[in-house]
C-alpha cells in the first residue's frame, strides 16, 4: 500500500522549504551575544543565537566564521535574519551574503516596518504623501500602521475582495490607506483592483478563511458576491501611489511574473478617530493630537535598534490583540 504521508513547511522565496520559521539574532561576534540575547527578550517570536568566534580570528579560521553564519541565515528553517556585530565591515559581510539568498520581511516584521527602519519612517513622514493625505483627512494626521503586501515572482500569494474596515476597530470611519508601490505594479503582477463607489456602501458582512496563500490577516472575503466586472484595475510605477478608504472593496490576484511585486500600505487617521477594541498606539506625523486616544509611537532613530525593536513589538501586540480578536492568534501570519 502506497505511503501518503507527507509534510508540510514553509516554501522560500528562493523555492527551497524548511520545516520551521524562525527569525533569529545573529551576532557576529562573541561580544554581541547579549545584545541578541537581550533582543530576543524584547521581541516574541525571535531566537537568539549566541556562538564564542569572531573576535581573535584571523585569515581562514575568519573567512570559515563568516561562511558558517551566512549558512546560518541561508538555512531554510529561518524566514528572517537580523545580524548584529561590534564591526560595521563583519556584519555588513555576514548581511549582504545572507541577503543574497533573498530573505524577505515576514511575519510581524511586515507590519509597522515604519517603527523598525529609518527609511520607512521616512516615507510615512514625506511631505508630498502627507499633503495628499492632508487634502483627504486634515492637517492633524496620525499614521496608525503599515503593512507591506509582497508577492514574490510566480507565487499563489493574493488578497481576497475585503474591506479594511472589517476587523481594525476604527470609529469613525474617516481612515484612508496611501498604497505606495515599490515595484512597477501591473495585471499581471497582481495590482490592486476596486470597485469604485463600494467606499459609499455600509459595512459588508465578511468571513474568515485564513487561507494560507491569502495576504489579510484572517484571509478575510466578502460573504457576498462582487461583480467583478465592475472592478478597475490600478496600474502604476515604482514611487507611484494611490488613496483609498477604508470601506473600498478591493482585492487583487496573485503574481504571474518573473519578479516580485511590492507595495506598502500606510494607514492614516485623523486624531480624533478612536479605537475600539484596545488601548493602542500611534504615531503622531502632522498636526496636533488634541484627542489623545492612541498612546504615542517613537520615531526610529536607527535601523533596529534596541529602542525601535521595543516599540515595534510593544505596538505590534496590542495592533495583533485588535486585529485576531476572538481567535487564538498571537503574531502575524504573513
Amino acid at each position: 500500500m502506497a505511503d501518503e504521508r507527507g509534510l508540510t513547511g514553509y516554501r522560500r522565496a528562493n523555492g527551497r522549504v524548511g520545516i520551521r520559521n524562525h527569525t533569529v539574532i545573529l551576532p557576529v561576534d562573541d561580544l554581541s551575544n547579549a545584545a541578541a540575547e537581550g533582543i530576543a527578550r524584547l521581541v516574541p517570536g525571535t531566537l537568539a543565537l549566541p556562538h564564542a568566534f569572531g573576535r581573535l580570528q584571523f585569515g581562514d579560521d575568519l573567512e570559515l566564521t563568516f561562511r558558517t553564519l551566512i549558512g546560518i541565515g541561508a538555512n531554510p528553517n529561518v524566514a528572517a535574519a537580523v545580524v548584529i556585530g561590534i564591526e560595521p565591515n563583519w556584519t555588513d559581510r555576514v548581511a549582504q551574503g545572507i541577503a543574497k539568498t533573498g530573505k524577505p520581511l515576514q511575519g510581524n516584521w511586515r507590519h509597522k516596518t515604519h517603527l523598525l527602519f529609518t527609511w520607512a519612517d521616512e516615507l510615512v513622514h514625506h511631505p508630498k504623501v502627507l499633503d495628499a493625505v492632508e487634502d483627504v483627512i486634515g492637517p492633524d494626521i496620525l499614521c496608525w500602521t503599515t503593512n507591506f503586501f509582497i508577492k514574490e515572482k510566480r507565487s499563489p500569494g493574493f488578497v481576497s475582495w475585503h474591506q479594511d474596515s472589517t476587523y481594525w476597530g476604527l470609529e469613525p470611519d474617516d481612515v484612508v490607506t496611501a498604497w505606495v508601490a515599490y515595484t512597477e505594479v501591473t495585471a499581471e503582477n497582481g495590482y490592486m483592483q476596486v470597485i469604485p463607489g463600494s467606499h459609499k456602501i455600509d459595512q459588508l458582512p465578511h468571513v474568515d478563511t485564513f487561507h494560507k496563500d491569502n495576504l489579510l490577516s484572517r484571509g478575510q472575503e466578502i460573504a457576498v458576491e462582487v461583480d467583478r466586472s465592475k472592478a478597475v484595475g490600478l496600474a502604476m510605477g515604482a514611487g507611484e501611489m494611490s488613496l483609498h478608504h477604508i470601506k473600498l472593496v478591493h482585492g487583487s490576484d496573485a503574481n504571474r511574473t518573473d519578479d516580485r511585486r511590492i507595495g506598502m500600505s500606510i494607514r492614516y487617521i485623523p486624531t480624533y478617530v478612536r479605537q475600539t477594541k484596545v488601548r493602542d498606539s500611534a504615531m503622531l506625523v502632522r498636526g496636533v493630537d488634541k484627542y489623545g486616544h492612541f498612546d504615542v509611537e517613537p520615531r526610529p532613530k536607527a535601523d533596529l535598534d534596541a529602542a525601535a525593536l521595543a516599540a515595534h513589538a510593544d505596538a505590534v501586540g496590542r495592533q495583533v490583540k485588535a486585529l485576531y480578536q476572538g481567535t487564538q492568534k498571537t503574531e502575524f501570519r504573513a
